[in-house]
């Protein structure tokens, strides 16, 4: 929507155009193009056929707004791009007491002109809801506020006005759910429950159903985030079961995908792979190319995290595909990544490093330096594991005069790291050592798990090496005492074969062995999900640490 009056008035247009997204892709089986997408066009001098042809969309809806003193003046007009036809233009004038209802008017309006699938039940009525004009104006600041931030002190202008839209029109739930995910973006989960639990109540009482939605979700996601994960399957449930009576597609997918991050963290494999299959069918039915790619890469991710690889294989290659089709680049790096993950999991190293590559390329073109570091981290050790050391070396020289162009930390953390392992393989402990400490110390107190037991158990096995055994002693304690600890399950191969040697080199024969066992009969577990006995083959034995694995085992005369 474009602003025809004072730049003071771009709150009112972007709120009104952010709003009138959200309703219309309540209508039923429709999608409607995100915010970001819409606004790189904001200025654009494509005609409405080329604009339609980046978004992927069939109608595209030109309008502009004048806000005078009471009133406000609007033009818009629907055009179908397909044949250039306009099926909906209106031209009228609004007082600002009905600044709320403009946007529900319009989109009655424009999706009574289009066909709209809905399998909406006809038992439930949605009732419009007429706030304070005064008030529903500091909702769209608040809202413009918080898009437009740029510092934590526009955070706390967004949350001022959101409260004294809430202050004039304790029933403007739009303005309290907005606050409400502020809250929940700066990690105060239970203030934003609070609100969102208060919405729930007053869109009841107003028989506001997609606001009963929203509510639902919103919930759900606060009790997700306090892992009370039965209190979430419960919201998102009733997320589901009303966004599939008022056929809110929207809904159904978050209800879907919730469902299954709940599942996941219940260690309920089917269930969500089940849900994340379902949460994909709502992107297809909606044709949402754009979104489209994201789904695909989740639902790879869950199979790959879960050791379903072949099933995660033709989702991988699907989001390249369609990725590339649609000029996404980001999603195309991660998809490029993940089939680099794929092949390294059969030990083809070779073959991963050339979609690393195109991950690392795309990153440094889109400058995203974090993204870039991390994924040099991986083509260095694949580079390593394939026998190429020189390679690898080069690949570090490149991320330190990374790390000294931008000083970010985190780019050096990660240079210290990969420095720490390649001294190592290239037996310099003393100075592996000096990279690992760096990058122990890089790292905050509150970053456990397998990447800190690798860091401690480095450090245990560096010292031993150089003759500190005092000091093995001391992070070879601290190592174990951490997986006792944090019933820290340790499935990372490359931690297994160091606890092996820590457990050895402390004579501790037993434990070495019951560490091996335990992570073969992972290794047969997730085997067994390989159907091609090729690749399950590579999958047990061409990977690097599993090589190492096997060899030991079969030294125990247990493989």
């Amino acid at each position: 929507m474009k602003n025809l009056g004072n730049m003071e008035d771009e709150a009112w247009t972007y709120g009104l155009t952010e709003d009138l997204i959200i309703e219309m892709s309540k209508k039923g089986l429709i999608r409607v193009s995100t915010m970001n997408a819409i606004l790189k066009h904001k200025a654009s001098t494509l005609s409405e056929k080329e604009i339609a042809k980046d978004l992927d969309v069939k109608y595209v809806l030109t309008s502009s707004l004048h806000k005078l003193d009471d009133n406000f003046n609007l033009r818009c007009q629907l055009i179908n791009t397909k044949n250039g036809v306009t099926v909906f233009g209106n031209k009228w004038t609004e007082s600002i007491e009905n600044s709320s209802l403009i946007v529900g008017n319009l989109a009655d309006s424009l999706s009574s002109k289009i066909n709209i699938t809905s399998n909406r039940s006809k038992d439930i009525k949605n009732i419009k809801y007429k706030a304070d004009p005064v008030a529903y104006e500091f909702y769209l600041k608040g809202k413009y506020k918080w898009e437009k931030k740029e510092s934590a002190e526009d955070i706390e202008i967004a949350k001022d006005f959101l409260s004294e839209a809430i202050k004039l029109d304790s029933n403007l739930t739009k303005a309290q759910n907005k606050l409400a995910g502020i809250h929940s973006a700066q990690g105060d989960l239970k203030k934003s429950f609070k609100m969102r639990k208060n919405c729930l109540r007053i869109a009841k009482k107003l028989k506001n159903y997609e606001e009963i939605a929203d509510s639902y979700r919103g919930i759900a996601y606060s009790y997700q985030g306090l892992r009370e994960l039965d209190s979430a399957k419960f919201y998102f449930r009733k997320l589901l079961d009303l966004s599939n009576d008022i056929d809110y597609k929207e809904g159904i997918k978050s209800a879907y995908n919730g469902l299954a991050i709940v599942a996941y963290f219940m260690e309920e494999d089917e269930t969500t792979f089940d849900y994340m299959g379902r949460a994909l069918e709502i992107v297809r039915q909606l044709e949402d190319k754009k979104e489209l790619p994201s789904a695909l890469l989740n639902y790879a991710t869950a199979y790959s995290i879960k050791g379903y690889f072949e099933k995660s294989h033709p989702l991988i290659a699907e989001s390249i595909e369609v990725s590339s089709d649609i000029s996404d680049k980001a999603s195309l790096a991660q998809s490029y990544a993940l089939m680099g993950g794929y092949l390294s999991i059969y030990g083809e190293y070779d073959e991963a490093n050339t979609y690393l590559k195109k991950t690392r390329a795309i990153y440094k073109e889109l400058n995203l330096k974090d993204a870039y570091a991390d994924f040099s981290v991986g083509l260095s050790y694949n580079y390593f594991y394939a026998g190429y050391l020189d390679s690898a070396f080069m690949v570090l020289d490149d991320l330190y005069l990374l790390a000294k162009e931008s000083q970010y930390q985190s780019v050096y953390s990660r240079a210290a790291n990969l420095a720490g392992y390649l001294h190592y393989r290239n037996g310099d402990y003393k100075k592996a050592l000096k990279n690992f400490t760096d990058y122990n110390e890089s790292l905050g107190e509150n970053n456990r798990g397998e990447t800190r037991l690798n860091i401690y158990l480095f450090l245990a096995l560096f010292n031993h090496y150089l003759g500190n055994e005092n000091e093995f002693n001391k992070w070879a304690e601290i190592s174990l005492k951490m997986i006792d600890d944090d019933n820290l399950v340790v499935r990372a191969p490359y931690n297994i074969i160091k606890i092996f040697e820590v457990y050895t080199i402390m004579n501790r024969n037993d434990d070495a062995k019951i560490i091996l066992q335990e992570y073969y009969k992972y290794m047969l577990e997730i085997g067994s999900r390989i159907i091609d006995p090729e690749k399950r083959n590579a999958y047990m034995n061409k990977g690097f640490y599993h090589k190492q694995i096997m060899t030991e085992l079969y030294k125990l005369g247990i493989s």
